[in-house]
């Protein structure tokens, strides 16, 4: 999750927020040490119904953000921040309500 992290900030972005599940601790202690420098809020999942669920984890700390939101899985190792550039790039150029 910490590649993602880092990925995410390269972007650039305003705000990082990480929903941790199983082994949230791990997960968290990961993330700051990989990305010490890094500002990563975090909420928690408790229970994992999926991506969509996930989001509405995030909801309360996301409520007052404003712009594109742009959410990434953490167990995806091959994240790089020019293909999420290019990415955000096809979704302002084509006024997608949502981009995929």
């Amino acid at each position: 999750m910490a590649h993602v992290v880092r990925a995410a900030r390269a972007v650039p972005c305003r705000r990082v927020v990480a929903v941790l599940g199983v082994q949230r601790d791990e997960v968290r202690a990961a993330i700051e040490a990989a990305s010490p420098e890094e500002r990563v809020s975090f909420c928690v999942q408790a229970e994992q119904r999926g991506t969509a669920h996930a989001v509405l984890a995030a909801e309360k700390s996301l409520r007052r953000e404003t712009g594109t939101l742009l959410i990434l899985n953490g167990d995806v190792p091959l994240a790089r921040p020019g293909t999420l550039r290019a990415l955000l790039a096809h979704h302002a150029r084509t006024g997608a309500a949502f981009t995929s």
